[in-house]
């Protein structure tokens, strides 16, 4: 029941996915190492970055459906 805690902490999505599949198969092991792996204030601007490059493209097609109504 590990994975109810993860789901319900802070946690991303990939250290969910790590735990629970250590919790399945403890001998498991990756078959890709990443390329690169962002210090925690990097990984946060990317985040960032994402979310308002989504939001821009949300606000423009919402902006779009309305104007052309």
């Amino acid at each position: 029941m590990n994975w109810v805690f993860a789901l319900l902490s802070w946690m991303g999505v990939d250290e969910v996915a790590e735990s629970l599949i250590t919790e399945i198969n403890p001998e498991f092991e990756p078959w890709f190492k990443p390329i690169f792996e962002p210090s925690g204030e990097l990984e946060t601007f990317f985040f960032t970055l994402q979310v308002a490059i989504g939001a821009i493209i949300v606000g423009y097609v919402l902006g779009y459906l309305h104007g052309r109504s």
